[in-house]
């Protein structure tokens, strides 16, 4: 099933039960007056609420408020895309990135081959994700991501977005997407766009390739998505995820524009 489709099989789920609700509602109103349909209104309220209240609490679960990870090895997932995972390792190497460690997240199965550039500041990102089944959930992806002052980020990717994550969406964490990119075409959109939004906001990028910082960058990023969501109102995260996946966007850029309006 598509994040689409799990959307719009909420939003189903919603629609059938408001329509069953206000049927017994006025059923009641019709039997037992007015006072038997507020006591059943009162009580429709608070399971209605109560489900939504809990439909939150099962997306928080998939947001930890902590980075936990442990090293590993491709020959740990045997369906993992191994061709492409050479093919991207291969490409950022010609890049002169430098592989720093192959890693797992505690909360994913997936391989995580991270790397290092050091005249371009930034690191790239080789990851596949599966099910805890090992049943292949994602394509072989890869990123570039740049940390920058002020709590600006940008993310370049050819991970297609969706609508769930950018409901939690950093308003400084930046990204665009680019199909089926190479690593040498992330590399240059990156540098590109990086380029602009440091003439634009006079910010540097932060020069700091330790694993400690990519580490600690990365728990904090898990830390502010968990913030964000915590003060999010459910019903409008998920109209914003179902507009997302009915129209998805190619870049997020947050309040940069803002920024640049502030700042001139």
């Amino acid at each position: 099933m598509s994040a689409l489709q799990s959307l719009l099989h909420v939003w189903k789920t919603v629609i059938v039960y408001l329509v069953v609700a206000s049927t017994i509602l006025i059923l009641f109103a019709w039997w037992f007056g007015w006072v038997g349909a507020i006591a059943v209104f009162l009580l429709e309220a608070f399971l209605h609420v109560s489900w939504w209240i809990e439909l939150k609490s099962k997306l928080l679960k998939n947001l930890p408020t902590e980075f936990r990870c442990s090293p590993t090895h491709p020959e740990e997932y045997p369906q993992l895309d191994l061709g492409l995972l050479i093919q991207y390792t291969e490409g950022v190497k010609s890049l002169n990135f430098v592989h720093i460690i192959d890693y797992q997240l505690d909360t994913v199965n997936g391989l995580s081959r991270l790397f290092s550039h050091s005249q371009h500041y930034c690191f790239a990102d080789i990851f596949q994700v599966y099910s805890r089944a090992n049943i292949k959930q994602m394509p072989m992806v890869c990123t570039i991501h740049s940390a920058m002052e002020q709590g600006w980020s940008l993310s370049t990717t050819n991970l297609k977005p969706n609508g769930l994550s950018h409901t939690w969406r950093n308003p400084k964490s930046l990204w665009s997407y680019h199909p089926s990119a190479t690593p040498d075409k992330l590399l240059q959109a990156h540098r590109e766009r990086r380029q602009q939004i440091q003439e634009n906001l006079k910010v540097t990028i932060l020069t700091d390739l330790s694993w400690e910082f990519y580490f600690t960058q990365q728990e904090r990023n898990a830390i502010k998505r968990r913030e964000i969501f915590e003060r999010k109102n459910i019903f409008i995260a998920l109209i914003e995820a179902t507009l997302f996946e009915m129209n998805p966007l190619s870049e997020w850029m947050g309040e940069y524009q803002r920024a640049i309006r502030k700042r001139h």
